[in-house]
């Protein structure tokens, strides 16, 4: 946890030039950067749900004006947006925790999971 504490310090010192302050040490930070992640995630954990339980709506979002019908989208199109809502849903718990926990072998174990969901899930996708 202090190696990663450490390394975020000194990136924000290098890269913009913000001196370390005393708060950014310690558990102070890593609490910050935990709810930080969490308040980014959430809005973008109910735009993924949204799109996994309305996939056409969420393939017309901003693009409904150039349409004076209903377009229809292929099974193959809904799919694929389907698959990459749940890729999204199951990725960002991982990226989550794996900020949370500083153990590398439970991280190690959450991403060979995804890897095996993605792999199994494209192959589904494209196989149908």
């Amino acid at each position: 946890m202090i190696s990663r504490v450490f390394y975020i310090r000194e990136t924000l010192y290098w890269l913009f030039r913000i001196p370390i302050y005393s708060c950014l040490q310690g558990w102070w930070f890593v609490l910050f950067e935990i709810i930080a992640a969490i308040v980014i995630m959430l809005p973008l954990y109910a735009a993924l749900i949204w799109t996994y339980l309305f996939p056409e709506e969420s393939m017309l979002f901003g693009n409904r004006w150039m349409y004076r019908d209903r377009p229809e989208f292929s099974e193959r199109a809904i799919r694929f947006t389907k698959f990459g809502a749940s890729t999204g849903l199951i990725f960002l718990p991982i990226a989550l925790i794996s900020i949370i926990f500083d153990s590398n072998f439970i991280i190690l174990l959450m991403f060979l999971g995804f890897y095996v969901y993605l792999c199994f899930g494209l192959y589904r996708l494209f196989t149908k």
